[in-house]
């Protein structure tokens, strides 16, 4: 068990949270290769298949400049000791570490009295009352603590019996990456480094910029180089995307102080200038982090909760597709009644805008819904699994999803009319295993 997981157990910070649906496969402007994340690496791979050798490591997302001759990445890379952290890391996180790791052990021991000596409720009598979370920072302490004062520590946590084991584990602190890799020469820059949590990362559409999420704060950067950022918005959650013409960014901004897991948030839909006034769009209502996509026509597509209040309390909750254009005029894309699940944040637009694949994490069900007529197709039945893997279009008329075809998950190809076809069948195992949570 990593130290991080420990700590948060022994503390009881507990972060709840369900199973995502990945984005594990994007393809190229051209439509001529797409990265693909595999256990192994991010590899390249052609339509029908043929992976390359991995072209990075360490890879949790991946988004292709404009040109299709790289990538921006998203990494992870893992530190044992506080010499690496302290190369990886920016200097002021490494300062906020220390200064934070110099009274954290006189915490621990605050901690411990108040909860009578138990370790099992410092949060319930510590950190709750004092409204206290800790931070992607809590690893980075204790390594630093591990590493510089370790007599200290050792003595702040004897006779402590569950704190004395998490001292004997590995400690592993994450350093988030945001980099540019260039496939002629395999070349990488670092644009940004950091021990926060980092969302999506997309591209402008003229390739001069990258739009990213550093915990829930859009930024903008240069993608030459330049140090300056432009913050665009706060409180974002979920998935946002770029205008067409790449001057504006459009999002989802939480109403909440916090963003409550497994319950109904409001969200406010917004569409802001990068460097002017955000324009309210929509407002929504949702069960899942949700995902902004914008049309090529300009129109804003969202997903929300048909709520209409006040209602029963056991009412049933069924998620819409919606499209808001920049005078907020608000349209509702046509579906079946109760066709679409009531999860609708993991779903697929494709490039011209006019269809969407959707999936969700509770069945392995594939469909494509045409945004104009309403007319929903399912491309893969339910089987006996759970979907982790957002569906990828290659072009208008190509898509490629994750399902169950037999006894392990593979990579499909569809195409209207035809019969999806499994383009994984040489693939290891290990390459495919993750795609989809096969039943019990």
């Amino acid at each position: 068990m990593r130290i991080a997981n420990t700590c948060v157990a022994l503390l009881a910070l507990l972060l709840a949270g369900g199973c995502r649906v990945e984005e594990r496969m994007v393809w190229s402007p051209d439509g001529s290769r797409a990265a693909v994340l595999l256990p192994q690496g991010l590899c390249l791979m052609d339509p029908n298949g043929t992976l390359s050798s991995p072209v990075a490591n360490n890879v949790t997302a991946a988004a292709w400049l404009p040109n299709g001759q790289g990538l921006v990445l998203r990494r992870e890379i893992s530190v044992t000791n506080w010499t690496d952290a302290v190369r990886l890391l920016p200097p002021a996180e490494i300062a906020t570490v220390e200064s934070l790791a110099r009274g954290m052990i006189d915490v621990m021991k605050g901690a411990l009295a108040a909860a009578g000596g138990d370790a099992s409720a410092v949060d319930e009598k510590f950190f709750k009352p004092l409204y206290i979370e800790m931070p992607e920072y809590l690893s980075a302490i204790l390594l630093c603590l591990r590493d510089t004062r370790p007599a200290e520590l050792r003595q702040a946590v004897q006779g402590v019996r569950d704190w004395e084991k998490m001292l004997s584990e590995p400690v592993e602190v994450k350093a988030n990456e945001l980099s540019i890799l260039q496939l002629a020469g395999n070349s990488t820059r670092v644009l940004e480094r950091t021990i926060q949590e980092l969302g999506e990362a997309r591209p402008s559409p003229d390739g001069r910029a990258v739009a990213f999420l550093r915990r829930s704060t859009l930024s903008v950067a240069p993608l030459d180089g330049g140090t300056n950022r432009v913050c665009v918005a706060e409180n974002v959650v979920g998935d946002f995307d770029w205008t067409p013409d790449g001057k504006a960014l459009v999002y989802a901004v939480r109403l909440h102080e916090k963003w409550e897991a497994n319950a109904v948030n409001l969200v406010r839909i917004e569409r802001r200038a990068v460097e002017g006034e955000a324009l309210p769009l929509a407002s929504a209502s949702v069960a899942f982090l949700p995902r902004v996509r914008c049309l090529t026509d300009g129109r804003v597509l969202f997903a929300s909760l048909a709520l209409q209040l006040p209602a029963p309390a056991n009412a049933a909750q069924e998620a819409r597709f919606y499209l808001v254009d920049p005078a907020q005029r608000i349209e509702t894309v046509p579906s079946p009644a109760g066709a679409l699940p009531a999860e609708l944040g993991s779903f697929a637009l494709s490039p011209d805008g006019r269809q969407v694949a959707v999936v969700e994490s509770g069945s392995d069900v594939v469909a494509v819904l045409d945004l104009a007529s309403g007319a929903l197709e399912v491309v893969s039945p339910k089987r006996n699994g759970k979907c982790r893997t957002l569906p990828s279009w290659r072009n208008a008329n190509e898509l490629y999803f994750a399902a169950l075809p037999q006894a392990r998950p593979e990579w499909l190809r569809w195409t209207k009319g035809n019969a999806p076809h499994v383009i994984s069948r040489q693939w290891t195992d290990e390459s495919v295993k993750n795609l989809i949570e096969q039943g019990k």
